[in-house]
């Protein structure tokens, strides 16, 4: 596929049409995506970017509601930061929410300056540490 003037089939950034002899329509914007296109490595990129955010958004849930089980059962909370968070906003909610919400604002510049990486990377350890989370909590309502 290329960009082509309709009459020349001079290249020029115009629509895209597809090639081969006799094939000169214009594509159907749902085409657009074809594999192999550079249209079609944007959108992937794209769609990648939003599921990193995504799954980092709701890990990030997960952690804030694993944390206030932890809390609800007079375990302290080991994060220096959050600890720090929810001493000044007097509520664990609160506290831990502005702790993820700067999170989520991070996750979303490392996306906008190109580092998504940087963000699976988190992703990655936020997925432990919300697994490890939900292991404690089993055991400790097993012991209970």
């Amino acid at each position: 596929m290329y960009y082509s003037d309709r009459v020349s089939g001079q290249r020029w950034p115009g629509e895209l049409f597809r090639e081969g002899p006799g094939t000169n329509q214009p594509l159907d914007p749902l085409e657009w995506t074809l594999p192999g296109t550079k249209l079609e490595v944007m959108t992937a990129h794209m769609i990648g970017n939003q599921s990193v955010l995504l799954r980092c958004a709701i890990l990030q849930l997960l952690d804030v509601v694993t944390t206030l089980l932890f809390l609800s059962h007079g375990v302290a909370e080991a994060n220096p930061l959050v600890k720090w968070s929810i001493s000044l906003t007097h509520g664990n909610l609160a506290g831990l929410l502005a702790v993820k919400l700067l999170a989520c604002v991070l996750a979303v510049m490392a996306v906008q300056f190109g580092r998504p990486v940087v963000v699976a990377k988190m992703n990655r350890f936020f997925t432990l540490l919300v697994v490890w989370n939900l292991i404690a909590l089993a055991l400790s309502f097993r012991v209970h």
